[in-house]
């Protein structure tokens, strides 16, 4: 069995061996060793392999690279794939993007009841950051995986904020699973391994490229129920994700943002569009998902709390920052035409009562936790 295990790796290291090369090989041959044992003219009876595909097969050396990839396997824990393996991601196997083979660190089932995508800028606002805690947070359900890539951005925060509420979560690499990219993102990565889980299709020694993260988004759209969209511009690269959901037939879900605001034009005309449903509670999600909406949601996505009790300059402070987002305390004492201390222990109070938090550099925002 290891023996096959190494062809099949090395398999996966043959130049011009895609994923429907790979298990189109592996179907008509029944065995990855008997692949390399052919002649050039046995593997082209295999439709659309040209002479090159078969002559990189046949004189394929490497072995001793896929060697060296199984004892690191081996030695990290890391679970070896194949597309016929029962706990190959199932949602994958429609699609003839789907990698013949994948890796695996992690403990979250890859075939959840019911999973989500998250994706959106690498540069969201703070609206964009509380959106994504506010929903991972509300939307409590039972058997959910919430997936993303782990890039900056919304990506990050989605896997962060499923961390700190207890959701198993997995990331999709757009490298293998001896590195970790962005580096910033090495100890967020080792918390998702326990709780959770890091899927990358893949080998070692793979870096980080741009060109490797749209087959990464193939599989984040792919292995989802509802891919979420928050935060993105009009050419943003989540919009590729987007594109490869709408054609796996995936349902798509997108937060509303004000109409200056750059990193909601994508999403805006998403839903405009009709490519995205508007999202603005995990209740609408839950709906249109037909899932298990009898169950109390754990809170409001953008709740909002009484403000009788509140002065007429405090619930100014409020309304701007709901129109404006974070703003400094001088802008905000500026705009209600108030002294500087007067506004910090208005502020001070409205900290005090939840209805905003500080932010580095003096600076405020609604609170929506």
């Amino acid at each position: 069995m290891e023996k096959d295990i190494i062809y099949r790796l090395a398999l996966n290291r043959v130049k011009g061996v895609g994923p429907v090369y790979y298990k189109a090989l592996m179907k008509h041959f029944g065995d990855a060793a008997e692949i390399f044992r052919a002649k050039p003219r046995d593997l082209k009876v295999i439709r659309g392999i040209s002479q090159s595909v078969a002559l990189a097969i046949s004189t394929f050396e490497e072995f001793d690279a896929a060697e060296k990839e199984l004892a690191f396997i081996t030695g990290h824990g890391i679970r070896c794939l194949f597309f016929t393996d029962p706990d190959y991601p199932q949602r994958l196997l429609p699609y003839n993007t789907a990698p013949g083979l994948l890796f695996y660190l992690g403990n979250a089932d890859l075939n959840a009841a019911r999973m989500i995508s998250v994706v959106g800028t690498r540069t969201p606002t703070e609206y964009g950051r509380q959106a994504v805690d506010a929903f991972i947070r509300g939307i409590g359900i039972p058997d959910l995986v919430v997936v993303s890539g782990l890039a900056y951005g919304i990506d990050t925060a989605a896997h962060k904020t499923a961390v700190q509420y207890k959701l198993p979560t997995i990331g999709v690499l757009g490298h293998g699973l001896d590195r970790v990219y962005p580096p910033e993102n090495r100890s967020l990565a080792g918390d998702m391994v326990k709780q959770g889980g890091l899927l990358t299709r893949f080998c070692m020694g793979t870096e980080a490229d741009d060109r490797h993260f749209p087959l990464r988004n193939q599989t984040v759209a792919a292995m989802c129920d509802a891919l979420i969209v928050v935060e993105t511009g009009p050419k943003g690269g989540s919009l590729l994700t987007v594109d490869n959901a709408l054609d796996y037939q995936k349902k798509i879900f997108a937060f509303p943002g004000r109409i200056t605001d750059p990193y909601s034009v994508g999403c805006n005309a998403l839903i405009r569009s009709g490519k995205a449903r508007l999202l603005t509670d995990p209740g609408d999600l839950l709906k249109e998902m037909h899932w298990d909406a009898s169950m109390p949601l754990q809170q409001e996505l953008f709740p909002r709390p009484d403000e009788s009790g509140l002065s007429v300059s405090e619930r100014g402070i409020l309304t701007l920052l709901r129109d404006k987002g974070a703003l400094l305390m001088d802008e905000l004492a500026a705009a209600q035409r108030i002294a500087s201390g007067t506004a910090a222990m208005q502020l001070l109070n409205l900290e005090l009562q939840g209805f905003l938090r500080a932010m580095p550099g003096n600076r405020y925002c609604l609170n929506t936790r």
